[in-house]
This record gives structure tokens, C-alpha cells and sequence, in this order.
């Protein structure tokens, strides 16, 4: 059923088939990404572990300690100025967003930083990028079938 494109074998497929087969393995993608990383309510409910406390629990940025702007002048641990001589230059401005995001939404709804409203948006967006990761891929190679197993790994 995943067929079309130039690098599958077999007569070529018109563009509903090959947009009906994209869809499909969009949807068993979504699935199989689920079940990886949201399907388990004791993973969802953990604790903030290991660099968490640097990135998410230990950030200005964050924590919403310093102002917005700031996620475009600080490194991802946002203790330091990307300019700064010690900073580590990792620049993840889109993750240290989702965290602050993270960060009011919770604090708005429970009045503190739960750890289960990272893991859920967190889940969600793996599952999001990973379907996302099928049209790119079909789009750069023209396999329907080669970019639902790379969306898999």
C-alpha cells in the first residue's frame, strides 16, 4: 500500500494514489510514534531528570526569570549570552520557547511546574515531527516507502 514515487518499483502511481499511500504512512507513523513516546502514563508522570535541571528547571529563560527577547540572545542552558566567552553555544531558540510555554501554561493552570505538562507537549511534538518527516522526505526523494521507514527511525 506505500507505494509511489521514483524509488519504488513497480508501475508508477498517479498523484492520488501516491497522496492516498503519503497520508497512510503519515498515519501509521503518527501511530507508531505514539506508542514510542506517549503511550505510557508512568513516562508521562516522571520527574525531571538529568539535564532538566540545566534546560528546563534551572533556566532563566525558562523560568521566565529574565524577558522574552531574551531566547534569541541567550545559549540553550540560558545562563550565558551567546557572546559571552563561557557560553556553551548551543542555540535551540524553538525548544527553550516550548519550555517557557511550558513553563506559564502550567504555573496559569496548576500554580506550579509539572513535569507531566513537558512530557505531554514534549510526546506531542516528537509525534508531530516525526510525521512531518515523511512529506520531507518523499518530497527530497520520491519514495513513499523509504520516507515512512527513515520517519520510523
Amino acid at each position: 500500500p506505500l507505494r509511489g514515487g521514483a524509488g519504488d518499483s513497480g508501475a508508477r502511481s498517479s498523484g492520488a494514489e501516491t497522496m492516498k499511500a503519503t497520508m497512510l504512512g503519515m498515519v501509521v507513523v503518527a501511530v507508531i510514534a505514539h506508542l514510542l513516546y506517549g503511550h505510557s502514563e508512568k513516562m508521562l508522570n516522571g520527574e525531571f531528570v538529568y539535564d532538566d535541571g540545566g534546560t528546563v528547571t534551572g533556566n532563566p529563560v525558562t523560568m521566565a526569570k529574565v524577558p522574552f527577547s531574551e531566547v534569541w540572545k541567550r545559549d540553550y542552558w540560558g545562563k550565558d549570552q551567546l557572546v559571552d566567552r563561557n557560553s556553551h553555544k548551543s542555540f535551540r531558540p524553538l525548544t527553550s520557547i516550548t519550555f517557557r510555554w511550558n513553563f506559564e501554561h502550567s504555573v496559569k493552570t496548576a500554580g506550579d511546574m509539572l513535569p507531566y505538562t513537558f512530557h505531554v507537549w514534549n510526546a506531542a511534538l516528537h509525534v508531530v515531527v516525526s510525521v512531518l518527516v515523511v512529506p520531507t522526505v518523499q518530497l527530497a526523494f520520491g519514495s513513499v516507502r523509504d520516507s515512512v521507514r527513515v520517519s520510523i527511525m
